[in-house]
């Protein structure tokens, strides 16, 4: 198996652009609590003057859709958050985390022309700051 480290993902606070600072945390299913990023949520939405949705997700994107619905504020990885316009940087309240991305390429694989092709794609778009 190969196995090593693409890129450290910064995550920061954001909100649909020109909503409220005010709108509640989207947070994680309870079963996603384990997330670096469901951690953070859930400590900034327990702090006076902040507030957790009653929604809850299991998946990243769909967090990411509702705030950009403007249903609320989230933390996303600064490589996504800051590429999209619609969308606009908060303070955020508790230290914000960062995960690891890690490739890991199963080795009766690692020979075909097709994988080699998104190992090398992978490689040039985090060299680039991905």
């Amino acid at each position: 198996m190969l196995a090593r480290k693409l890129a450290v993902l910064p995550y920061a606070a954001y909100a649909a652009h020109g909503a409220a600072a005010e709108l509640p945390w989207l947070g994680y299913n309870p079963r996603m609590g384990f997330m670096p990023q469901a951690e953070a949520i859930a400590r900034a939405a327990s702090l006076p003057g902040e507030a957790l949705s009653p929604l809850s997700f299991n998946d990243a994107e769909a967090v990411y859709l509702a705030v950009l619905a403007g249903q609320g504020k989230t933390l996303l990885p600064r490589a996504i958050g800051a590429a999209d316009a619609r969308l606009q940087e908060l303070t955020c309240p508790v230290q914000a985390p960062s995960r690891e991305l890690w490739l890991l390429v199963r080795r009766d694989l690692r020979g075909l022309k097709r994988v080699r092709a998104v190992v090398s794609w992978l490689d040039a778009l985090f060299a680039q700051g991905g």
